[in-house]
């Protein structure tokens, strides 16, 4: 659904697919500084999704929240997965959206949970959010829940800097 034949705005629902702090046009050639791209259902504009995942190619981790589904990403190609996670419960939910990792610890021990272990975990939101070793059967307490195998896997995967989406 289009405005009139003089304005091509579109008109309709739109969702925040992605944004940019800087972002330059290759249609155009000019740089759009703290841009935010709407979708029309995903046919328009915005990096190219990998199949079968809810992230774009961008992403060197993908969390689909909805499904309890993770996926290593490498170049936009998944390495691995989708394996079973679980993340945050009701009043302690999981962040969503795009960070970075900012720190990895192999044998990381809770300062909030009484010294509990997190194995390789992999910290990419504020407030102590982690990738790491436990149980993809019990919600966290905000952290996303990997096998043991998996959770090495992302260990040894990510990087810091490296860019996780959750969705």
């Amino acid at each position: 659904m289009t405005g009139d034949q003089d304005d091509p705005t579109p008109i309709g629902t739109f969702h925040v697919q992605w944004k940019a702090e800087q972002y330059t046009s290759r249609q155009y050639l000019v740089q759009m500084p703290y841009s935010v791209f709407f979708a029309d259902g995903g046919h328009h504009g915005g990096p190219p999704r990998v199949k079968g995942t809810p992230c774009t190619a961008s992403a060197d981790a993908c969390v689909d929240l909805a499904n309890n589904k993770a996926w290593l990403i490498d170049d936009g190609k998944i390495t691995r997965g989708p394996v079973a996670i679980s993340h945050g419960g009701q009043g302690k939910e999981t962040p969503a959206g795009t960070f970075h990792v900012l720190w990895k610890d192999k044998n990381h021990k809770s300062a909030e949970f009484n010294d509990a272990p997190m194995p390789y975990s992999v910290f990419f939101a504020d407030g102590g959010i982690a990738f790491h070793q436990g149980n993809p059967n019990n919600p966290s307490a905000g952290c996303v829940h990997l096998s043991a195998a998996d959770a090495q896997a992302w260990f040894a995967a990510l990087e810091v800097g490296d860019e996780v989406q959750v969705r």
